[in-house]
């Protein structure tokens, strides 16, 4: 690519033609981290929803003009960078879930209940034109999770399915408000809508769908 780059320079200065600067390049932005997992248990109040963030980075040589850009989770939740956004090279800004007013490198999302899921989930940044600049993925393992990702690697989500519901000698069914599923993650879609779970923590959490959403999620109950 060098080779044929350092001959197009060539052949327009002796047609007379300026080169395209290095400049014009498309610039590029990259996630570097999305903590999608705020400590604690999931209170819902501002400290914890801006204890969930996504970072993202400017590693090209040029300013990015963010205006219009779009920030949104596999769901369909969307943030807009807003106009005048400017990303300097090698700079980053983080923007947290919750409300805030926006100073220096940190933004705030504005929203009143988390974005990321726990256990898979796919950020993504959009141009103003609607194209994926980036993306970044995960898929946690109950034995390997952690609140972080790195967005290096972009594993395939696979979504964790809830258990179907059985009955059990002598018991309520398994999802029923006596026997809720284990271990559930709040923002995690899930199944059958309707069903009861409990977090690591002991919180009990529904399957509820809000309205406008394709798939149910576990929510306090």
């Amino acid at each position: 690519m060098r080779v044929i780059w350092m001959s197009l320079v060539v052949a327009a200065a002796l047609l007379g033609v300026p080169a395209a600067s290095s400049a014009a390049a498309a610039p590029t932005v990259i996630f570097t981290k999305v903590f999608y997992d705020s400590p604690g248990p999931d209170r819902r109040d501002n400290k914890t929803l801006n204890a969930e963030y996504a970072v993202i980075k400017n590693v090209s040589k040029a300013p990015v003009e963010l205006t219009g850009w779009i920030l949104r989770d596999k769901t369909g939740y969307k943030y807009r960078f807003a106009d005048g956004t400017v990303l300097r090279p090698g700079a980053s800004l983080r923007i947290n879930s919750g409300q805030g007013t926006d100073k220096g490198t940190t933004r705030y999302w504005g929203r009143k209940w988390y974005v990321w899921n726990n256990d898979t989930d796919v950020a993504s940044l959009r141009d103003a034109a609607g194209k994926t600049v980036t993306s970044c993925s995960w898929s946690v393992k109950p034995d390997g999770r952690t609140p972080w990702t790195g967005c290096k690697a972009k594993p395939k989500p696979t979504p964790t399915p809830t258990p179907t519901p059985t009955q059990e000698p002598g018991g309520a069914p398994l999802g029923s408000i006596d026997n809720p599923y284990p271990d559930v993650h709040p923002g995690a879609f899930c199944k059958p809508e309707g069903a009861y779970g409990t977090t690591a923590k002991g919180t009990l959490m529904r399957c509820t769908r809000k309205a406008g959403e394709d798939q149910p999620r576990w929510r306090a109950a």
